[in-house]
């Protein structure tokens, strides 16, 4: 071959063999994985997906085994894989999240879903749409399980507004496990008081009282907060009475008295404290034998329509003995008022100043 020659032929194999592999490339087919293929592509469809699909590590949880593929009906071109069964789907969880292993082993409750079933059953393994993985979003994941409380919620008056803001249902639950009953995430009132230490704002634009900074303003608390329960009063989850009351309770200033208007102050306190015109031993709030419970919540002979509970108690906690407010609030056509209460304790009675009445003293002896 002559030196023209050689020339052209090294001159073609400059043009043809660039071509040739750059064509090879382009047509190679791309190397498919599990999530890639026909078979699983949608497992990571979800807007979260679990962190072994996303790296494309699927042995992470499914594991090589003999024989393994003859009862999952695979195809013969597909590697060899054991089965994951119900009871070893947990402690592969918490091979990788060992943090909720030290939790659940320090509980004192563990959820029935994750002590009797696998996590699967609220989490989806691959991706999802939900926070963490959900299966669905809550509270109607929590509804699947519990029911009662969905069809409840639905026939209700008031719903806690906590299950409707944030964590839903984990706002006051651990949805894993806890060393409180009902998986609490805390004990109460510090678990109530978490939301419950700023003024909040109903749907119906009535204001909640901060509870927090009364409490923390008081000298005297309701007994049932002392031992440490706001549900003695209050329903968690929804209820047929207003502020989620477990019973009735009204919420007039003035009201013909009805035995049934007050169902949860006589859950504890004895109806005779309101019934009875006289009495020596059914309270303390008593001028001699006269009940003066009585006198204002039955009325007078004069006005008819006595005085609820509401207009002198506070409900939660005070700077006065028994309760006492300081100030109630009356609502007139020009608006609300605060009206001043000035109640004194002595050693057999006591005194009371209002604008609905002078000084009034009573005494227990006389």
């Amino acid at each position: 071959m002559n030196l023209q020659t050689r020339f052209i032929s090294a001159s073609l194999c400059c043009v043809i063999l660039p071509f040739w592999v750059s064509y090879s490339l382009a047509e190679s087919p791309k190397r498919e994985t599990c999530t890639t293929s026909s078979c699983h592509g949608s497992i990571m469809a979800g807007g979260g997906v679990h962190g072994p699909v996303k790296m494309k590590n699927c042995s992470t949880c499914h594991q090589a085994g003999e024989g393994g593929s003859k009862n999952l009906k695979l195809p013969k071109s597909h590697p060899t894989l054991s089965a994951i069964k119900p009871e070893a789907i947990k402690p592969m969880c918490l091979r990788c999240h060992n943090t909720q292993n030290d939790i659940i082993k320090n509980a004192k409750h563990v959820h029935s879903a994750l002590k009797d079933g696998a996590c699967t059953d609220c989490h989806n393994p691959h991706s999802s749409q939900h926070k963490n993985l959900l299966n669905d979003s809550m509270p109607a994941l929590c509804y699947s399980c519990h029911s009662e409380l969905e069809t409840q919620s639905k026939s209700d008056k008031t719903t806690h507004g906590a299950l409707t803001i944030q964590e839903s249902c984990a706002n006051c639950h651990d949805p894993h496990a806890s060393k409180q009953a009902k998986l609490l995430k805390n004990t109460q009132p510090a678990l109530c008081l978490d939301c419950h230490s700023k003024p909040i704002k109903t749907k119906n634009g009535k204001m909640i009282t901060n509870i927090g900074d009364l409490l923390k303003n008081s000298s005297w608390k309701h007994s049932a907060l002392e031992a440490g329960s706001c549900t003695d009063c209050h329903q968690p989850h929804s209820s047929k009475n207003r502020s989620l009351l477990s019973k009735q309770y009204t919420d007039k200033t003035y009201t013909p008295f009805d035995k049934a208007d007050y169902e949860l102050c006589f859950s504890c306190h004895d109806p005779e404290l309101a019934t009875a015109a006289k009495t020596s031993e059914q309270t303390g709030f008593r001028n001699g034998d006269q009940n003066l419970h009585y006198l204002h919540i039955q009325g007078t002979r004069r006005a008819k329509q006595g005085r609820s509970c509401n207009v002198c108690h506070e409900v939660h906690a005070s700077k006065h003995p028994k309760l006492i407010k300081s100030f109630f609030t009356r609502a007139f056509t020009s608006g609300e008022t605060q009206i001043p209460i000035i109640f004194e304790e002595s050693k057999n009675g006591g005194s009371c100043a209002t604008a609905c009445h002078g000084l009034k003293k009573y005494d227990r002896n006389k």
